[in-house]
C-alpha cells in the first residue's frame, strides 16, 4: 500500500476513512474550608487554615473508525471509568508590622488540583491523569508610604510540584499527562504611585525559573528533566497609568493604558517550539458609577502579532496567531480590567498583610503569576 503521509509507518488511509472519539464526562466536587487569624499583639499575627475537598469524575469513552478493527490516531476502545479523590490542603502564615504601614509576611500553603480523564484520542487504555499537588513557600514585605501616595511590595517564592498536569503531544494527538516532579522559584516587585488626585501609576517586575526535575518528553520518548515548563517566561514587566476625574456627583470619567511584556517562552514540554518576547498595549476610556460602568476598550492597540498556541505534528510547527482586538461599549464591574493574549488574566492579589483571603488551590500558574481567569463577556 502507498505510504501514509499523516500517520508515518501506517498503511494508507482507505477512501472515506473516518476516525474519532465520542465521550461523555460527568463529575461533581464538594469542599469545606476555613481560616482564622490570631492577633498575638497589635503588630504580630498568626494565620492558619485548611480546605477539605472531594472530587468525583466518570467517563463513558468510545474511540473507533468506520473500518472495523482499524484505528490509527489512538487505540480503539470502549469503556466506562470512574474515580474519586479527596484532599486536605493546609495553610499557615505569619505577619509582622516592622513599622507603621510596613508589614512583612511568610506563608506555607499546599495546593491541589483534581485529576481527570482524557476525553479524546487517548494514547492508551488508561484514560486518567492524576491529581496535581504543590507546596508554596512565600515571604515578602508590603508598605504604604507618604499617606498612601506610594505603595511598595516585594516577595520571594518557591513552588514544589508533584504530578504537575501537562499537555503531551505525539505528532497527531494531544493529551494530559503528569510530570512527577517540577519546581518554580522567583521574585515579584510592585510599585504603585499616586502623585496627585486622580492619577495612579503602576510598575511590576517578575523573575521566574520554572523547570521540570522529573518529567517525560512528548516526542523523543526520553525525559524532559531540566526543561522549562510550557508558557513560563523568565522575565515579565507590567506598566500602567490610570486617570480618574469626576464628571458629576455620581459619575467619574476613567482613562487607562497598560503595557504588558514577557520574555521568550516555550509552548511544549520538549522546549522545541518557542515564542519570542513581545509586549502588548491595552487601553480603555469610559465612565464609572457606584454600581455600573461603561468603557470603550482596545486590546492589543498596536497590533502586536504573537502566538497563543503551537504544536508540532511532525511536518513543521502549527500555530494560532492573535493580533489586535477592539471592543466598544463593554460593561464590567468597577475596578476590573481586561487582558489580551494568551490566557486572559486578572491579578487575584492578596490582602495588605499578605495573609488574608488566601486561595487554597494552585493559585500560581506555571508562568509564575498569581492569577485567576477573567470572566467571559468582554474578555478575549
Amino acid at each position: 500500500m502507498p505510504a501514509n503521509t499523516f500517520y508515518p509507518g501506517q498503511p494508507a488511509l482507505p477512501a472515506g476513512y473516518e476516525e474519532g472519539t465520542h465521550s461523555s464526562l460527568q463529575g461533581w466536587s464538594a469542599a469545606v474550608f476555613g481560616d482564622a487569624t490570631w492577633h498575638v499583639t497589635d503588630r504580630f499575627d498568626v494565620l492558619a487554615g485548611a480546605r477539605f475537598s472531594y472530587d468525583h469524575r466518570e467517563i463513558d469513552y468510545v474511540h473507533a473508525s468506520n473500518v472495523a478493527g482499524v484505528t490509527l490516531g489512538a487505540p480503539g476502545q470502549s469503556q466506562v471509568q470512574s474515580m474519586g479523590s479527596s484532599d486536605i490542603s493546609p495553610k499557615i502564615g505569619l505577619a509582622y508590622e516592622i513599622a507603621p504601614k510596613v508589614r512583612t509576611y511568610a506563608t506555607i500553603a499546599r495546593g491541589y488540583k483534581a485529576g481527570g480523564y482524557n476525553i479524546s484520542f487517548a494514547p492508551s487504555s488508561d484514560l486518567s491523569y492524576a491529581a496535581e499537588t504543590a507546596w508554596n513557600y512565600e515571604a515578602g514585605v508590603k508598605a504604604s508610604l507618604f499617606d498612601g501616595k506610594l505603595d511598595l511590595a516585594a516577595s520571594l517564592f518557591y513552588f514544589d510540584w508533584k504530578n504537575q498536569q501537562i499537555y503531551s503531544f505525539n505528532g497527531y494527538s494531544v493529551w494530559i499527562a503528569n510530570a512527577p516532579k517540577s519546581r518554580n522559584y522567583g521574585a515579584e516587585f510592585e510599585i504603585t504611585a499616586r502623585p496627585f488626585q486622580g492619577l495612579e501609576l503602576f510598575a511590576g517586575l517578575g523573575l521566574l525559573d520554572a523547570r521540570f526535575t522529573d518529567a517525560p518528553a512528548s516526542q523523543t520518548g526520553g525525559n524532559a528533566d531540566g526543561n522549562w515548563q510550557p508558557l513560563a517566561s523568565r522575565y515579565s514587566l507590567s506598566l500602567s497609568a490610570q486617570y480618574t476625574a469626576p464628571l458629576t456627583a455620581q459619575l467619574n470619567g476613567v482613562a487607562r493604558v497598560d503595557w504588558n511584556w514577557r520574555s521568550a517562552f516555550y509552548f511544549d514540554v520538549d522546549n522545541t517550539i518557542e515564542q519570542d518576547a513581545y509586549g502588548i498595549v491595552n487601553a480603555r476610556l469610559g465612565v464609572e458609577a457606584k454600581n455600573w460602568s461603561l468603557y470603550l476598550v482596545a486590546l492589543n492597540l498596536f497590533d502586536q502579532d504573537y502566538y497563543v498556541v503551537a504544536t508540532d505534528n511532525g511536518y513543521g510547527h502549527r500555530r494560532a496567531r492573535r493580533c489586535a482586538q477592539y471592543r466598544g461599549l463593554c460593561g464590567e464591574p468597577p475596578g476590573q480590567w481586561l487582558g489580551c493574549g494568551g490566557p486572559a488574566r486578572a491579578a487575584a492579589g492578596s490582602a495588605p498583610d499578605g495573609l488574608a483571603g488566601g486561595r487554597f488551590g494552585l493559585s500560581r500558574g506555571s508562568d509564575g503569576a498569581r492569577s485567576v481567569p477573567l470572566p467571559g463577556g468582554c474578555g478575549p
